[in-house]
């Protein structure tokens, strides 16, 4: 598999930011535009240009995906990749949580999402205040878009 081989030289699969431990991210950057172009179609990113420091550099281009797109990525090419990009992909996945779409419990309990439901009375940036979350998180469940199962 050609992006295999060219992950496992230009290659980085990085670590999800403490702040963010379910958006590990695989990334890729070279002068090679054509080259990181046809990578980012593979992959499902978006090239970059990258600014450079010195005007004698060549320019380079970048191309990251990140969160579930990067998962599913490591896990497809974990069989191509000699023992040192294994060992990356294995440190990005540790941390990282399958979840189905609309499932947010990481910060609230069943039953706070129920208070949340029943309290009409109240503004969603009030409850998010309260509650430490943001008011998209609310408004999901409000709507009945996340917290489906209660």
């Amino acid at each position: 598999m050609w992006l295999a081989g060219l992950l496992e030289g230009e290659g980085s699969f990085l670590k999800a930011p403490p702040s963010n431990p379910n958006c590990p991210r695989v990334s890729l950057e070279m002068t090679d535009k054509d080259i990181v172009e046809r990578a980012a179609l593979l992959m499902g990113g978006k090239v970059v240009r990258r600014i450079l420091k010195s005007s004698a550099w060549k320019p380079a281009y970048r191309v990251i995906v990140k969160g579930s797109r990067a998962v599913t990525l490591m896990r497809l090419l974990y069989p191509e990749m000699g023992a040192r990009r294994r060992s990356q992909i294995d440190a990005a996945l540790e941390k990282y949580i399958d979840r189905l779409k609309g499932d947010n419990t990481r910060r609230l309990s069943e039953g706070q999402v129920r208070e949340i439901r029943q309290r009409t009375g109240y503004t969603i940036s009030a409850l998010a205040r309260e509650f430490g979350v943001s008011r998209p998180t609310i408004r999901s469940i409000r709507e009945h878009k996340s917290w489906t199962n209660i």
